[in-house]
C-alpha cells in the first residue's frame, strides 16, 4: 500500500517536470519527440537520441543542490 501511494505521489511531479520544461523552451524550438534531442556522453561527445529509435530508452534525470 505504501509503495502504491509513493507511485501515485511521484506521477504528478514527473509529468509536471516535462510540462515545465516544454513551456520554458517553447520559444526556442518546437520538439516533436524525444528523438529530436541529443545527450552528452561522459567523454563529451554529442549523441542523438534518434539512434535509439525502436528500442527501449530509459532516461534518468538527476540533480544535486
Amino acid at each position: 500500500l505504501v509503495k502504491k501511494a509513493q507511485q501515485l505521489l511521484f506521477l504528478p511531479h514527473f509529468v509536471n517536470s516535462f510540462l515545465s520544461f516544454s513551456l520554458c523552451n517553447r520559444t526556442r524550438m518546437a520538439y516533436k519527440s524525444i528523438y529530436d534531442f541529443s545527450a552528452e556522453t561522459l567523454e563529451g561527445e554529442e549523441v542523438p537520441l534518434s539512434i535509439y529509435k525502436g528500442k527501449v530508452l530509459l532516461i534518468v534525470n538527476v540533480a544535486t543542490f
